[in-house]
């Protein structure tokens, strides 16, 4: 296994999950990662997962000649890292709730209230009860990944100081909602359903499904021997299906009780329906893509099992020796220059490449007017209105500063002419079950040989081999095999997908790519990366296998409540509005007793009598963090994001005007870098592309638009 970062040297003078993984990234990447041990309180402490996130570190003081320095804490309040100085070029990357800008800049905050702000909670609010929060901490975890891309992605120029607010990664999460309103003014705001089905009971335990096209509803619908469904229009989105969940629930049981789990997932691996069986802590290193793949193995300083790193790298071609590389143009974003042929689809992929737009690169997004990307059939727009599919808001939101390219695979000249791309990249993506880009000859093997320096990112499932290498899986069936759902939701009903691991696996997937092009740019060779998307899953709920193996403890789900003595609750107010707060340290339980004059469990009864402006001022004010329940739908609207230019004001051809969410890395001098242009529209830069940059004749131009080979419309306007 290659180690692309070998000779970098990092320090993590951090406290908490996310800066710890972030050195754990570069770590496991190859970096030298020198831990400065903290003068005050560092939530990690007392707590095996710390074990795990430091598992390879040095300990000791800072190195003066790192070049990636790690600062900031979870909770806003870092400790005084003593004796540090900053040598010109270190990349300094600091970590921060809300970043150090803006009107929030420096106020109190945990995951749970930010989670709050982003619309995480707002979309859990179901059958009467509060609105609840993710489990597990997926923000921080993703908070951690974003911060080891902005460092690596930075390396080799005359140095960056950067940030990162944990709500604008926690935006990204959960904020692409926003764009729902502004592509269909007027309409109602969706009903807010779990889905449906989703994790549900079988004979003898929990299998979990993704259901996310027509074609995958269809089938499960036959599977489960109610064909009289397929063609209910009741019953073909989610919506409908929880309005009616009774009568689907009863009819999805009365199959599924009759069926093990074992029975279950080789009945719907039959009709690849993506289906996973529902892990936690205790049973997660017993599921076959886990088993097999040898995902989890002894911690070599505690002994109790962890999940391996989830970025697999090997090197391409012979690498030959590189002379020293000139300083970069720091005026000019950090991947200036890279090309980026983007093969990928959905959410994960797509958000992966755009990462890299956003840092700069050319990316061409390819898709095919008969299998276009799967995200643009998810449209605000009905299929009877002229290119609906252009009306994506999630596609909208993923696929800004990109070129879009359409070509037929299964003709000789389309296959040409992508190999062609492929030869003039230097990134390839893709994120299908191996056998997709197999039968083209695009597959690890098949770049090599068109080029020998490619960084080639592929972002299956369940892996480029095992037993589970051709099964589909969308972000639900990461997250019910993972763990990551199980610790979401009410303790006395089944978990909830709480919608992160598309955008946390595309996270990865960017810091493999330029891991994998710092790499290039030190040895000239090129790498092969593999990301297992149920291995990041893995990796963010880390902490149910080291809690089960190291302490026989089962981590499970507590709705609201927090462990390790944490307070934390959602209160309604007077105004019928939900309070979201949080006292995380012993002094904020303190000072919140003190001003109710009663236990904080008390809270409820403080806050129904008071308008949730009023509850959020006073809270505020003796540095308790606390946020307002706030929608998706305005997220744009948020002071902080507006302070900071978080979203940008785009225009699409079709759509108009649109404010888009940018990455969440942020100079900490000067301004964000925006996005180029809005995402293009199905096959928008053909020709640019085509003729300008692949040096097709008028010709073969001519044949590609008359064959069908390329085209700017959908074949046959299919839906989801």
């Amino acid at each position: 296994m290659s180690r692309p970062l070998t000779g970098i040297r990092v320090v993590d003078a951090t406290t908490g999950i996310a800066g710890a993984y972030a050195g754990k990234l570069l770590a496991d990447a190859g970096a030298v990662v020198t831990r400065v041990q903290p003068e005050g309180r560092d939530p990690l402490d007392g707590r095996l997962l710390a074990q795990h996130l430091h598992a390879g570190k040095n300990i000791g003081p800072p190195d003066p000649d790192a070049d990636i320095l790690l600062v900031g804490a979870d909770d806003g309040h870092s400790a005084p890292v003593p004796h540090l100085e900053k040598r010109t070029g270190t990349i300094r990357v600091e970590i921060s709730p809300f970043g150090n800008s803006g009107p929030w800049a420096g106020r109190a905050a945990t995951e749970f209230t930010l989670q709050a702000w982003s619309g995480s909670l707002e979309m859990r609010e179901l059958e009467g009860r509060p609105p609840v929060a993710a489990g597990g901490s997926p923000a921080l975890w993703a908070s951690g990944a974003m911060a080891a891309l902005g460092a690596a992605a930075h390396l080799g120029g005359r140095g960056a100081e950067l940030e990162v607010s944990i709500f604008e990664v926690a935006t990204a999460l959960w904020g692409t909602p926003a764009l729902e309103p502004q592509l269909a003014p007027g309409m109602p705001r969706p009903d807010r359903a779990p889905e449906l089905p989703s994790i549900e009971a079988a004979a003898d335990g929990m299998v979990g499904f993704g259901i996310v096209t027509a074609q995958q509803w269809s089938d499960f619908c036959r599977m489960v021997e109610r064909p009289e469904w397929v063609g209910d229009e009741r019953l073909t989105n989610m919506a409908g299906r929880f309005t009616h969940r009774d009568e689907v629930r009863h009819g999805i049981g009365a199959w599924l009780t009759r069926h093990t789990v074992a029975e279950v997932l080789e009945q719907a691996s039959l009709y690849r329906i993506p289906v996973v069986p529902v892990g936690n802590g205790e049973t997660i290193t017993a599921i076959e893509c886990y088993r097999a793949s040898e995902t989890f193995r002894p911690n070599p300083g505690a002994g109790f099992l962890e999940p391996r790193p989830a970025l697999r790298f090997a090197p391409i071609g012979a690498a030959t020796p590189a002379g020293p590389e000139a300083d970069r143009d720091p005026a000019r974003p950090p991947l200036s220059g890279i090309r980026v042929a983007d093969f990928t689809a959905f959410w994960a992929g797509p958000y992966a490449a755009q990462l890299l737009a956003l840092l700069g690169a050319d990316v061409v997004h390819i898709e095919s007017t008969s299998h276009p990307d799967g995200m643009r059939l998810r449209s605000v727009r009905s299929p009877d209105r002229e290119r609906w599919w252009e009306w994506s808001p999630i596609f909208h939101a993923v696929n800004t500063s990109k070129r879009s390219l359409t070509l037929d695979l299964e003709d000789p000249l389309g296959l040409e002419f992508a190999q062609r791309l492929i030869s003039d990249s230097d990134v390839v993506m893709e994120n299908f079950s191996p056998r997709v880009m197999e039968r083209w000859g695009l597959d690890g093997p098949g770049v090599e040989r068109l080029t020998s320096d490619a960084v080639v990112v592929r972002m299956p499932a369940f892996g480029l081999e095992g037993p589970w290498r051709d099964r589909t899986g969308f972000q639900m069936t990461m997250e019910q095999v993972s763990g990551i759902a199980w610790r979401t939701g009410w303790p006395d009903e089944r978990p909830i997908c709480p919608y992160v691991c598309d955008a946390i696996a595309g996270i990865h997937a960017a810091f493999g790519a330029v891991c994998g092009i710092q790499n290039r740019r030190q040895t000239g060779g090129g790498q092969h990366i593999e990301l297992r998307m149920c291995e990041v899953a893995a990796a963010i709920a880390a902490e149910q296998v080291v809690e089960w193996s190291g302490a026989g403890r089962r981590m499970e789900r507590r709705g609201n409540s927090a462990e390790r003595g944490i307070f934390q609750d959602v209160v309604r107010c007077r105004d019928d509005l939900w309070l979201a707060v949080a006292a995380e340290t012993p002094e904020q339980q303190i000072r919140l007793s003190e001003y109710l004059a009663s236990p904080p469990s008390e809270l409820a009864a403080w806050a129904i009598e008071l308008d949730s402006s009023l509850c959020l001022e006073a809270l505020w004010s003796l540095d308790i963090p606390a946020a307002l329940v706030t929608s998706a739908w305005k997220i744009h609207e948020n002071p902080q994001h507006q302070a900071r230019g978080f979203h940008s004001l785009l225009t699409h051809t079709l759509a108009g005007d649109l404010r888009v969410p940018g990455i969440p890395l942020k100079p900490i001098r000067g301004p964000r870098p925006e996005p180029e242009s809005a995402a293009p529209t199905l096959g928008q830069h053909n020709r640019e592309i085509l003729m300008d940059r692949l040096g097709a004749t008028r010709e073969e131009w001519e044949r590609l638009k008359n064959s069908g080979v390329v085209g700017e419309t959908i074949a046959g306007g299919r839906s989801m």
